[in-house]
């Protein structure tokens, strides 16, 4: 039976002292257990138990800001990773809407405390099957360092985006230990990229600007065809009064 307080409590038997029996309790093993019996009134047997809980710890694959059981994960002791989002967006979506988008992006990494390294334009690719009733997309490869708060938001921000056909994030590097000369070499691969970009650019505007000049020159040769095997009337004149002068 209980008393007023809630405690257990048993009968105390006349005669032969009696350990009392303790109730079936399911403890963590991590849990320090202490059983004590205090001073009783008369007729009544009082146990009382104290649970010593052990120093929490952050379990493994818990981001920043996760509550874990009875403590929160503070950001400053979450490693610095590096992640990449790929995303694709409608091949028709104009320059200015694409570069609206990046910076929207840009600006979003920046509110939540992460680090921008480069952004990678692969251009337009065929699909690997058709989404949206696209057969191409215009493919980006965004880089950045965060401590996990950042990933969500982008990709919210991203599943919101209509013009995103699809987007996937992937942790590149589970740990950045140098953060600057991370930097450091990223500024130099977007540099690369940039020049690699605008001679891409110019090898793609020579292309075209040769392939229009082709097909000038074969409608100009086309059009020329029919009065090419024309007879000429002052030809046939001629060859007329020959005839004549020579009976």
């Amino acid at each position: 039976m209980r008393n007023r307080r809630g405690l257990l409590a048993q009968p105390e038997e006349t005669g032969a002292a009696r350990r009392p029996v303790l109730p079936a309790l399911s403890v963590p093993t991590a849990l320090a257990l202490k059983v004590s019996a205090p001073k009783s009134p008369p007729g009544l047997s009082i146990l009382r138990l104290s649970l010593s809980l052990p120093e929490p710890v952050p379990p493994a694959g818990v981001q920043c800001g996760d509550s874990v059981a009875v403590t929160t994960v503070r950001e400053e002791e979450c490693a610095v990773r590096e992640y990449e989002t790929t995303f694709i967006v409608q091949p028709e979506i104009s320059d200015e809407g694409r570069e609206a988008m990046l910076q929207k992006l840009d600006a979003l990494i920046e509110r939540q405390g992460a680090v921008r390294l480069g952004v990678d334009d692969v251009g337009k690719r065929k699909l690997a099957y058709e989404i949206q009733k696209f057969q191409k997309g215009h493919y980006y490869i965004l880089q950045y360092l965060d401590r996990g708060p950042a990933v969500k938001e982008l990709e919210r921000t991203l599943r919101l985006e209509e013009s995103v056909l699809r987007f996937l994030t992937v942790m590149v590097n589970e740990e950045v230990i140098d953060i600057e000369a991370r930097k450091t070499a990223a500024a130099e691969e977007e540099r690369l990229r940039k020049q690699r970009a605008a001679e891409r650019a110019a090898r793609e505007a020579e292309e075209e600007r040769a392939r229009e000049q082709a097909e000038r020159e074969a409608r100009a040769a086309a059009s020329a065809a029919p009065f090419a095997n024309a007879v000429d009337p002052d030809d046939v004149e001629s060859d007329e009064e020959s005839d004549e002068d020579e009976e």
